[in-house]
């Protein structure tokens, strides 16, 4: 539901002469590359103990956007938990777009 406000809240309305509301209230024009396709691969990055030998990011799905800081929520594939971290490469480019099936 988050995602859903944070997306829309994000999108041009014609009643507010093609302005998205974040525009009409902060003055201020959006940055969309920061928009990314939910359900996508994306590895994130392990933000647990040090250990030399273990893997730097894990395998996850992009689930939303948090809430109150900037950042991503991600589903671990390996671990089968729900993390938050803003450190995230995602694997959306059109020829390599993968929905994982878990």
């Amino acid at each position: 539901m988050l995602s859903t406000t944070h997306i829309i809240n994000r999108l041009p309305m014609s009643n507010l002469s093609y302005k998205s509301p974040f525009e009409a209230l902060y003055k201020q024009s959006l940055d969309y590359s920061l928009l990314r396709t939910i359900g996508c691969l994306c590895f994130g990055a392990n933000v647990g103990e040090p250990n030399k030998f273990e893997a730097r990011a894990h395998i996850c799905v992009f689930l939303g956007y948090t809430f109150g800081c900037k950042g991503y929520m991600l589903f671990d594939l390996t671990t089968k938990k729900i993390f938050h971290t803003r450190d995230v490469v995602f694997q959306e480019h059109e020829s390599q777009l993968v929905f994982p099936l878990t």
